[in-house]
This record gives C-alpha cells, sequence and structure tokens, in this order.
C-alpha cells in the first residue's frame, strides 16, 4: 500500500515538471527577444540542473539540524512567501514579461 503511494506521488510529480518545463520553455522563447532567445532557453536549462545539482547539498544540513518536518515547513514557508511577493509586484508594483505581446 505504501509503494503504490509512492509510486502516485512520484507519476504525478513527474506530469507536473514535464507540464512545468514544456510551459516554461514555451513561454520564455515567446518573451525573449530573437537575438537573445538562445542565451534565455540555455539559462533556464542550466539554472534547472544547477538547482537539482546544489538542493541535496543545501537541504541535507537543514534536514539534519531542524528535522524533516521542519526543513519542509521552512520551504514552504519560504516558496509561498516568494510566490506571495510575485503576485504582489505583478498586481501593484510592475509586471512579469507577459506571452500575449508581440516580439520582434
Amino acid at each position: 500500500m505504501i509503494l503504490l503511494g509512492i509510486v502516485t506521488g512520484v507519476a504525478i510529480a513527474g506530469c507536473g515538471s514535464g507540464f512545468l518545463i514544456t510551459n516554461l520553455n514555451a513561454w520564455i522563447a515567446t518573451v525573449a527577444p530573437t537575438h537573445a532567445r538562445g542565451r534565455a532557453l540555455s539559462a533556464l536549462t542550466s539554472a534547472t540542473f544547477l538547482g537539482q545539482f546544489l538542493s541535496p547539498l543545501v537541504v541535507q544540513p537543514l534536514r539534519t539540524s531542524l528535522g524533516v518536518g521542519s526543513t519542509f515547513l521552512g520551504a514552504g514557508l519560504l516558496l509561498g512567501s516568494c510566490a506571495f511577493a510575485i503576485g504582489l509586484l505583478n498586481q501593484f508594483g510592475g509586471s512579469l514579461p507577459s506571452a500575449d505581446r508581440e516580439t520582434a
């Protein structure tokens, strides 16, 4: 029963990740100027793989000192705060590039 839950969770995470990476590539290719499109997409790929490499190196000391529950809670609060701040910035202070604008 536990194995079924793990397999289901991994399948859901894999589908979500697949949709996310595909849509990020499309969004960046749409909003980046033509002359910088290759660099923008390479920066996304580099950031993705660098994050996958550095994640265990950053999380392991936190998990060891704080415990698994506190580490996940802290990560959730940090990411939620970042999402809230970006939402406020987009709503009131500025705007993120939109995929519906014309690119030259």
